[in-house]
């Protein structure tokens, strides 16, 4: 309901907030699909590690507009911080891994 609200009642920025929080989490559901159907379960993993953090930061930031609960504000935080380190990661191990596909791409 919280969620609901703070899209159709709330200040601009904080629906803004809460359109872009969803979009967040529909593309982190579409990577992680994608990240299993490379079948490399370190990036599925880390993937999975992504959408959950991702999830988290949702759930806390309804759970903080629904109560105004200091808590809910800080496990909004440390589940970005959760998503932000594992996508991260994500960018530097599949960058490396294509570095000879795009050198050759590059040389043609």
């Amino acid at each position: 309901m919280a969620f609901v609200r703070s899209l159709t009642n709330g200040p601009i920025g904080l629906s803004l907030h809460a359109a872009l929080g969803s979009v967040l989490v529909l593309i982190g559901l579409g990577l992680a699909i994608r990240a299993g159907a490379t079948r490399r379960w370190g990036l599925l993993a880390l993937a999975i590690s992504g959408f959950a953090g991702i999830a988290g930061a949702a759930a806390s930031g309804v759970r903080f507009v629904g109560t105004g609960n200091n808590g809910a504000s800080m496990g909004m935080a440390a589940s970005w911080a959760v998503a932000f380190i594992a996508y991260l990661i994500i960018m530097f191990v599949t960058f490396r891994d294509g570095t000879k596909e795009r050198k050759a791409l590059i040389t043609q």
